[in-house]
């Protein structure tokens, strides 16, 4: 919290959107961060985990790769890493060929992979606000962003191209599968 703080007051763009607290889990901590984000004056929104590395291109190799193939969003493969034994390092792989009824039965990856534009982001985010009640009681942020994406018509891409070390502790909530 106090290094939140401290940005906070050295850099203008850097802004608290709630105070600390917490909501009862990773996806109660998104639902109520996505209903409260104001993004009216960004191009895309990235889900980010604080215990994650991400590689210096994450962001501008997503939005790269949308472009290119004209999608919403994004996610990809991750490296999962142990570190709390010994280091342990494995590719997680969610790049399989989507089908039409894949958002039913799994998630694209973990939610520090996925990467929105605004387009959808705002639907999504009117979709969780007006359906709160329901949503919150889904403990799969990263999935239920990717069903609605996908039942909505929005095209949504999985890359093969690892950009983050995805970080698995003890205390994991869900973790790699």
């Amino acid at each position: 919290k106090e290094i939140l703080d401290e940005f906070s007051h050295k850099f203008s763009n850097f802004e608290i959107l709630l105070p600390y607290q917490k909501f009862g889990g990773a996806a109660l901590n998104f639902y109520n961060l996505i209903k409260q984000l104001p993004v009216e004056n960004f191009d895309y929104i990235a889900f980010a985990d604080q215990d994650d590395i991400w590689f210096p291109n994450k962001i501008i190799d997503a939005i790269d790769e949308m472009t290119l193939s004209n999608a919403y969003g994004f996610s990809s493969d991750v490296f999962a890493y142990w570190d709390y034994q010994s280091v342990r390092i494995k590719r997680i792989r969610k790049s399989y060929s989507q089908t039409d009824y894949d958002h039913f039965f799994e998630s694209p990856g973990p939610g520090c992979t996925q990467v929105m534009d605004a387009e959808l982001f705002l639907d999504f985010q009117k979709f969780v606000t007006e359906n709160y009640t329901e949503v919150s009681k889904f403990d799969y942020h990263d999935w239920i962003t990717y069903a609605f994406s996908r039942s909505n018509g929005y095209k949504w891409i999985i890359s093969k191209k690892i950009n983050m070390l995805y970080r698995q502790h003890q205390n994991n909530q869900l973790g790699a599968n």
